[in-house]
């Protein structure tokens, strides 16, 4: 048994978190936080999101208004609540896990992106914890993602996207050519990423 803690956080209890979730057996503590809207399972730490206080227009019949503040008041999106709460509910856990002197790994699978700003928080407070990022798509490559993201915001998320790949510990991408880009373009140290061939549907098996 290996006397690890591993985080692994995810914005979905997808079938890839699910795959990831398979090496429970082979650690001291293995816990997968997902939020409390989805798919999840008994094994699963499940955290609900802050509530927002602008759903009172909603309620009011006013959604418009809503979905204008949401837009300008979370950055990057609403999905910020979600991300306050994890960070609250796992500092608990990693201060109670220092203190029994465990060797701590945070794994963040994204999408969503914003989940990357607990382990960005977490890793600044608590500097010997190990995070390791599991990406599908950077932002700046997710072309949908991107401009989803309101244009008083975009400058300060490609910030955000460097320091993330510059601060946790391994970058994990889905093949070769993304561990190019992040090596070449984005300037991260190659002994910092690692590419692990992820086939997207069955055809890619072949």
């Amino acid at each position: 048994m290996n006397h690890k803690t591993i985080y692994l956080l995810a914005g979905t209890y997808s079938d890839r978190v699910q795959k990831i979730a398979r090496l429970r057996e082979l650690y001291d503590k293995f816990e997968v936080i997902v939020p409390s809207y989805g798919r999840v399972d008994d094994q699963c730490i499940v955290v609900k999101p802050f509530p927002n206080p602008t759903s009172i227009f909603r309620l009011l019949g006013l959604s418009k208004i809503q979905q204008f503040l949401d837009r300008y008041l979370y950055f990057p999106s609403r999905n910020i609540l979600y991300v306050w709460a994890v960070q609250k509910k796992l500092r608990k856990y990693i201060e109670n896990d220092i203190r029994d002197g465990k060797e701590i790994c945070l794994l963040t699978s994204v999408p969503t992106h914003e989940l990357c700003l607990v382990g960005l928080f977490l890793k600044k407070r608590y500097p010997e914890i190990r995070w390791i990022v599991d990406w599908q798509d950077l932002w700046s490559y997710d072309e949908t993602y991107f401009e989803r993201t309101h244009v008083l915001y975009k400058s300060r998320l490609l910030r955000l996207e460097k320091d993330i790949l510059t601060k946790c510990d391994l970058n994990v991408t889905t093949n070769r050519f993304a561990k190019k880009v992040l090596e070449h373009h984005y300037r991260v140290p190659p002994s910092r990423v690692v590419s692990i061939s992820h086939p997207f549907c069955r055809s890619d098996y072949s």
